[in-house]
């Protein structure tokens, strides 16, 4: 109902070759996107270790009333733009019955893609993407509410992103969704910023804080402007 879907086509596949000893696993995978980032100009996160499943936290005790609350980004007042591109995106590290219980009771296409967890263990990652209007945003949030529901007591995590094609002021947005900043990161051409917002119930630690919503926001005007939020951290490229 929201429009079409587009196959996503993007790629994430994190090859270790060592899975004896995670403290060196994860320190390779830490030198090799801090090596990334310094070379593409990007302020890339070590989040590999967050797909696990069992990593991201979920309060069971939540109100969905509460996220309803949160105001998108075309509805915050920072941008003109009236459209914006919106993905679910579920990740699970094992393959079962019950995940494809939870796609078919979204009634949504989702696209499937193969992958491989930060131990080299298989992984699929399932992603819906959508066009929406400044009046479907409260639709978005009800439908996530209902996937999350879905997935109770299922050995998958759940993501979520928006992006519009211009720039805002990202710390104003955080402050509109009541959100802690939590850390800032400014290249060259990106800015992104991590914060809590007690309007979401799950998240992620990162050193010894709580992160449920990541804004990254292109700085370069010359190029093509882009502001993204994902909930409760990235998963897809800016």
């Amino acid at each position: 109902m929201f429009g079409k879907t587009i196959r996503d086509k993007e790629e994430r596949r994190i090859m270790v070759k060592n899975a004896n000893n995670v403290k060196k696993i994860m320190f390779k995978m830490l030198a090799t996107v801090v090596i990334v980032g310094m070379i593409i100009n990007i302020p890339l996160k070590v989040y590999g270790y967050m797909t696990s499943a069992g990593v991201l936290k979920q309060n069971e005790f939540y109100n969905n009333k509460q996220s309803e609350q949160i105001t998108l980004l075309l509805n915050s007042g920072l941008t003109n733009c009236q459209i914006a591109e919106i993905k679910y995106i579920l990740w699970s590290d094992t393959d079962n019955v019950s995940i494809y219980d939870v796609l078919n009771n979204t009634g949504l296409d989702w696209d499937s893609e193969n992958l491989r967890n930060e131990f080299g263990e298989n992984a699929k990652k399932y992603v819906y993407k959508m066009t929406i209007n400044k009046n479907e945003e409260k639709i978005v949030i009800k439908e996530l509410n209902k996937i999350r529901e879905n997935i109770k007591g299922v050995d998958v995590n759940l993501y979520f992103e928006e992006s519009i094609p211009d720039c805002i002021d990202q710390e104003r947005y955080l402050k509109i969704i009541n959100a802690d900043l939590k850390s800032k990161v400014i290249t060259e051409n990106v800015k992104s910023l991590t914060g809590y917002t007690p309007l979401y119930p799950d998240w992620i630690r990162t050193s010894n804080d709580k992160e449920n919503i990541e804004i990254l926001g292109s700085i370069n005007t010359e190029s093509a402007k882009k502001t993204k939020i994902a909930i409760p951290v990235l998963m897809e490229e800016f």
